[in-house]
Formats: structure tokens, sequence, C-alpha cells
């Protein structure tokens, strides 16, 4: 019995320095990603009166698509702090409002698409092509990562990172917008991007000594779909008229 209890002793405090490592980078990436994304929008959304005096009203479909947008935001950085703080019953209670969010977002989501394409007139087909993989993709992958997260809620590992790339497929949208209103251009945006989706892959390394099957789809999925989308608008922007 003793020997039993001296080997289940180390795998317990694994276990437990396991735990407070996920989270730590888990909810320092949920804050990274509230900051960045509702930052992003502060200006042209929730302060638009304020900091945009004389700006036009928004569509009925932008104001719905930023308040599913925020709610998504503060739920996933609400459900990372109970799992910090080892409330897994509030967690599982407050997940089931990711139920309704999650195909609401994507219902307003594809009509607010369809709007834009439509302000937009005629234009080629490549250029159309490019501009609809620019707003879909990051709502399809958005969908796809939190159904699955969804699906795979009882396996926490993968869960929580599936939570997180779903999080993540919606962040350059507000990066995009936070650098442009100090300045920088959108020169950044891909790098600090490519770094947030390598930081999976780090931490995964350094806490489990390899990288999980779902951390490397995910960032090759989301790192893919923005680096494709910018290589596309770069060619059709430099393409002759």
């Amino acid at each position: 019995m003793a020997a039993t209890r001296e080997a289940a002793e180390p795998h317990a405090a694994g276990g437990a320095a396991h735990a407070r490592a996920d989270r730590i980078y888990f909810g320092a990436m949920a804050l990274i990603c509230a900051v960045t994304i509702l930052g992003g929008f502060t200006p042209s959304f929730f302060l638009r009166s304020t900091l945009m005096a004389g700006a036009f009203p928004l569509r009925p479909t932008v104001i719905a698509h930023g308040a599913l947008f925020t709610t998504w935001v503060v739920l996933f950085l609400t459900q990372t702090a109970l799992i910090g703080a080892n409330r897994r019953d509030l967690h599982r209670r407050l997940g089931l409002a990711g139920l309704a969010v999650v195909p609401a977002l994507a219902a307003v989501g594809i009509v607010l698409i369809t709007q834009f394409e439509q302000g937009h007139g005629v234009e080629p087909p490549l250029t159309r092509a490019v501009h609809l993989l620019g707003n879909g993709g990051p709502l399809s992958l958005f969908v796809a990562f939190a159904t699955a997260g969804i699906a795979w809620r009882r396996q926490p590992a993968v869960h929580k990172r599936l939570m997180l790339f779903a999080t993540l497929a919606l962040q350059p949208a507000g990066f995009a917008r936070l650098i442009g209103y100090v300045g920088l251009g959108q020169s950044p945006s891909i790098p600090f991007f490519a770094a947030l989706c390598s930081s999976c892959v780090v931490y995964d390394l350094c806490v489990d000594r390899r990288v999980r099957p779902v951390t490397l789809a995910g960032v090759l999925l989301l790192f893919g779909q923005v680096y494709v989308t910018d290589l596309l608008f770069t060619y059709i922007e430099s393409a002759p008229a």
C-alpha cells in the first residue's frame, strides 16, 4: 500500500501542475483575445456615437452581429475564469448558452456577409471569391471549432483547445482595427496572429512534450486561412485592372 501511495503522489502532483499551467495559459489567451477583439471594435461599435460623431447609424444586422460577437467573447472569458476558479458546475451550466450563440452568430454572419457583397456591386469573380474567403473563412472556422468543442466537451484537453481556436478565428478582425487606430497599418497583423497560433504549439511542447493533433490541425487551419487570404488580397490589389 505504501508503495502504491508513493507512486500515486508524483502523478497527483504532476496533474496539479498541469492544471495550474492550463489555468495560466488559457486564462492569458482568453484575456488577450478579449482585449484585442473588444478593443478593436470599441470606436466603431461600443462607443460609436461618442468617438465617431456624425457616423451613419449601424444596420440592425450589424448591431445583432456585434452583440452576439461580444456575447461569445464574454462567455469564453467567463468560462475560462470559472475553470480557473474550479467552478466546473457553473461552467457546465453556462456552457448551455454556447448552444444558442453559435448558430445565431452563424445565421447573422451569413446575412451580414451577403449584405456586404451586395454593397460591393459588380466585381470580377476572383475579387468576389477573395472577399467571400476573407469574410466567410473566419466565420466558417468559428462555427466548425465551436461545434466541435461542444461535441468534445467531455474531453477537457480537446474541448478547451477547440474553444480557444473558435475565439482565435474571430480575432484578426478586431486586431486589424486595433492596430489601425494607433497608426501601425496592417503589417503587424499576420505576425501577431502567427505568434498567437504558435503559442498553442509551444504550450503543448512545454507541458505535454508533444503537439496534440487537435492543436496542429487548429493552428494550420487558422493561420492557413489568414495567410492565404492575405496573399490573394495582395494579388488582386497588385494585378492590372
